[in-house]
């Protein structure tokens, strides 16, 4: 179990024994307990003080963690928080993926969509894909074909060089309202 020794005054320090639970099962323990078991956040502050750790093994413990992909760590707030990562065993939902059609005039506007995207993707709420993720040797339009068909969310980055483009306006967003009609997918779009 865990063996607890005064400190202070009213103050309890909570140690890890030999063979039992360790810091990290005692750390998931009480993020489980914060947020009722589910991949919600919890302040940094909040959870180190209910652990009544020393700041230098709660930041170690919770590195080793993310590490391990146990726990999500978001920069929100003062201090920050934490999450119960996919990894721990909770049912957790799956990444959406996010498909996103652009003409590569518009790289730019991509690339800050993908900026926008980041805290969703770092929370593991969502993957993304778009062409310039192709790997060599790959058929490329057999691999976005596949992509597009795979995703939950289409975003289309609509502008005038995509309306241009024959590839990007008949094929990827045809190919991308077609499923959204069939309610496969979501689709949106901006330009």
């Amino acid at each position: 179990m865990v063996e607890t020794t005064a400190t202070k005054p009213g103050k309890r320090r909570t140690r890890a024994k030999a063979g039992k639970r360790t810091f990290r099962d005692i750390f998931l323990a009480e993020l489980g307990n914060q947020s009722k078991g589910e991949p919600k956040l919890v302040n940094n502050r909040t959870l180190r003080e209910a652990l009544e750790w020393p700041e230098d093994r709660y930041t170690r413990i919770k590195e080793q963690l993310r590490n391990e992909n146990l726990i999500v760590v978001s920069r929100g707030g003062p201090g920050g928080a934490v999450a119960l990562g996919v990894a721990t065993g909770l049912p957790a939902k799956k990444a959406l993926t996010v498909f996103i059609s652009y003409c590569h005039a518009d790289e730019e506007l991509k690339d800050e969509l993908i900026k926008h995207l980041t805290p969703l993707k770092r929370l593991n709420l969502i993957s993304d894909w778009h062409y310039r993720k192709l790997v060599a040797g790959q058929k490329w339009g057999e691999e976005i074909s596949n992509k597009l068909d795979a995703a939950s969310i289409v975003l289309l980055l609509v502008s005038i060089d995509f309306i241009n483009s024959e590839y990007c306006y008949q094929i990827e967003m045809d190919r991308a309202l077609e499923r959204s009609d069939g309610k496969d997918c979501v689709v949106i779009h901006g330009g």
